[in-house]
């Protein structure tokens, strides 16, 4: 709907993606032990739980940009390096700095690293490319709402379906578990990564 403008767009969604994951992390911060009791994680990884989502936000979003522009080789590069250093991280981070009983933590940080890098990368080419102006970012605010606003049940049906199975397997057996079984799932997502791509 933009044409030329969507650089534009997408760094004005950077920065709304930017300004939910902060509101999201100072909740965490501020209600951290009622959300602690409530999920059984502690604040340390609900916050990271944070950091993943906005992430994955900016992936999300910068991954429909390369798909507008056609630039198929970016877009299996950054999810080639994703799926790679996310399984390479954890693999070293479980069996060296944070094996045992702490290997869970290892498998966490080995899924955020990676899309930090990829995160400062989307900011700093998207912001190059187009920085925002003040006019701008409300007349994107208003439609990116208007669009996304109802996606949002979606959006939380498919994290909720996306995660139920490691819930599960966390409650019913422990977190080591989950951890082997969600360094398995994401050994499966390279696969389908190349069979999509």
């Amino acid at each position: 709907d933009f044409g030329e403008k969507l650089p534009h767009y997408t760094s004005s969604m950077i920065i709304i993606i930017t300004a939910c994951a902060a509101l999201f992390g100072i909740i965490a911060l501020v209600f951290g032990n009622g959300i602690s009791k409530f999920l059984g994680y502690s604040v340390a990884i609900i916050l990271l739980m944070v950091v993943e989502a906005f992430g994955n936000s900016l992936m999300s979003l910068y991954n429909c940009v390369l798909a507008i522009d056609f630039r198929y080789k970016e877009y299996l590069g950054l999810s080639f390096f994703y799926s790679v250093g996310s399984i390479g991280a954890s693999v070293l981070l479980m069996t060296t700095l944070l094996g045992g009983e702490d290997s869970y933590i290892g498998r966490i940080l080995g899924s955020v690293i990676p899309l930090v890098v990829i995160s400062v990368y989307i900011i700093a080419k998207s912001f190059i490319k187009a920085r925002p102006t003040a006019a701008e970012n409300k007349e994107y605010l208003k439609y990116g709402l208007a669009i996304s606003l109802p996606l949002i049940p979606h959006g939380l049906s498919q994290i909720l379906l996306n995660q139920c199975d490691r819930i599960m397997i966390k409650n019913m057996v422990g977190d080591s578990e989950a951890g082997i079984y969600s360094l398995a799932y994401n050994i499966a997502t390279l696969y389908f990564v190349l069979i999509t791509s």
